[in-house]
């Protein structure tokens, strides 16, 4: 089967990754702060050597796996172990190691739902579930999650600002999109004036993009076309692969 086609463009995922990873960080490194301060460590200390964080995080996940194994119950623990594993896929991505940072971006999603089945109207680790879902390739996931992190709070903008990017850079939707950030203009916070900042830059650019889509409609056949041709070539290899399997 050849792959989707996209009308509109294509994305550099590591790209992607750091616009979602520094909306969502901001609330989830205060959270990861104040919970390690409580005995189960220290984050990366600033300057630190990549391989040296990873260390850490690895050492900080079997310490909150030990706790948990006689307090199973604990939201707060099972949030802090899906905070580590996000964290350890944050430094991946900064090594360029995109297996491993899927990969611990998946690890993070299990612990995180444990603690929602026990505070289902965290809508903070609702949130950082959805883009951990995101960031491993569980796109029907992090749809879902995000949804209920907006049903249970409408008002929460990292949920609407995060929700948006899914929808233009993982879903390929720009006018869901733009109705999400159009929702973070709406609500304005004070405290939040870099993110109003973001999402009305890329109001800017998914409306210009539809603008060009629709004063330009070789644009489509363009797009169509490379990937048609992306397909054939992955046929051809599928095809070279089933052969060499043969003989």
């Amino acid at each position: 089967m050849g792959k989707k086609k996209s009308a509109i463009r294509r994305f550099d995922k590591k790209m992607v990754k750091i616009v979602v990873i520094l909306a969502a960080a901001g609330m989830l490194f205060s959270v990861v702060a104040i919970g390690l301060a409580g005995g189960f460590g220290a984050p990366p200390a600033a300057g630190r050597n990549l391989a040296g964080a990873i260390e850490d995080l690895e050492f900080q996940i079997r310490q909150y796996e030990n706790s948990l194994e006689s307090s199973p119950d604990n939201a707060a623990l099972w949030t802090q172990l899906g905070n580590t594993y996000y964290q350890l896929a944050l430094v991946y991505s900064e090594m360029d190691d995109a297996e491993k940072t899927a990969e611990n971006f998946a690890n993070a999603i299990e612990p995180y739902g444990k603690a929602l089945e026990i505070e289902p109207d965290d809508v903070n680790v609702r949130v950082d579930r959805a883009v951990s879902a995101f960031y491993s390739d569980s796109y029907d996931l992090a749809d879902e999650q995000f949804e209920k992190a907006i049903e249970t709070d409408p008002t929460h903008v990292q949920a609407r600002y995060n929700y948006g990017i899914f929808q233009y850079f993982g879903r390929n939707n720009a006018t869901a999109a733009i109705e999400q950030w159009n929702e973070v203009l709406e609500l304005n916070p004070s405290d939040q004036q870099q993110l109003v900042a973001n999402a009305r830059g890329f109001i800017a650019q998914a409306e210009a993009e539809m603008n060009q889509l629709i004063g330009d409609p070789s644009q489509f056949e363009e797009n169509s076309t490379e990937d048609e041709a992306d397909a054939q070539t992955d046929d051809e290899e599928t095809t070279a692969d089933d052969e060499t399997e043969e003989n």
